[in-house]
């Protein structure tokens, strides 16, 4: 795979809607600075650590987003939960979608 493919991949843009005085003082830093600042770096950062918490309180890691499971029936996420009866996968969309899955049904499947 050749460099510009792998940094079009490491850069995928996601838009979010910031407050308008956040975007006011983000523009007036940049000013300042005379364009040597790059904000989206800068940003980044700390979208970083951010993410890091978020993912630490909801109990995900890092890797959780790449080995995630859709729903067939509504096209949410499977997530793990607990149960009397141990672990499963059950609908990120409970009580609307009750759709679940074994948890160790695909262990078994990749021992085979």
């Amino acid at each position: 795979m050749s460099d510009n493919k792998a940094t079009e991949k490491e850069k995928k843009s996601y838009s979010v809607l910031l407050p308008q005085d956040l975007v006011f003082r983000l523009q007036f830093i940049k000013k300042l600075k005379k364009g040597d600042l790059d904000i989206s770096k800068e940003i980044a950062k700390h979208f970083y650590d951010l993410i890091s918490d978020l993912e630490k309180k909801s109990n995900l890691t890092s890797n959780s987003w790449k080995e995630a499971k859709k729903c067939p029936k509504c096209d949410s996420y499977l997530i793990i939960k607990k149960g009397k009866r141990g672990d499963f996968y059950g609908c990120f969309n409970y009580p609307k979608c009750k759709h679940t899955d074994s948890l160790y049904k695909e262990k078994k499947e990749d021992n085979v």
